[in-house]
């Protein structure tokens, strides 16, 4: 059967994360920008988005969702500043360095923990009988 490799998908989870209060709209849009030029070396698109999220029955609580595309594919970032935590995912079809990026997000969020998951994105290219 046919099959591709479409690169690698990283998921980084932080736990014991420091200074999530200051880090805006602004600031996550810009930390993606930085992490995907300047530490993994994407090409990036000019599409970024980041939104303020308020929790709907609490409304001390709310975290910062940010996404930036890359010729590569995609960078996103999710804060939860109540428990300290972040997630942040790269796809890339490109190659890069995953020691790269968990030195930056080390410097970026002073993290107590790090769970770093990786993955190949290989894909198998099934037919059903008869289909086009």
């Amino acid at each position: 059967m046919p099959q591709f490799n479409a690169g690698k998908c990283i998921w980084l989870i932080l736990y014991g994360c420091q200074g999530l209060e200051r880090m805006d709209e602004r600031w996550c849009k810009q930390m993606l920008r930085r992490l995907a030029e300047d530490e993994i070396h994407m090409t990036l698109l000019p599409a970024n988005c980041a939104h303020t999220l308020t929790h709907p029955e609490d409304p001390e609580k709310s975290g910062v969702s940010a996404c930036q595309l890359i010729a590569e594919s995609h960078l996103a970032v999710h804060t939860w500043p109540e428990s300290r935590g972040v997630t942040l995912l790269v796809y890339s079809c490109r190659k890069f360095k995953t020691h790269r990026l968990v030195r930056y997000v080390q410097r970026m969020f002073r993290p107590q923990i790090i769970d770093v998951r990786e993955a190949e994105r290989k894909y198998v290219l099934c037919r059903k009988e008869g289909a086009l």
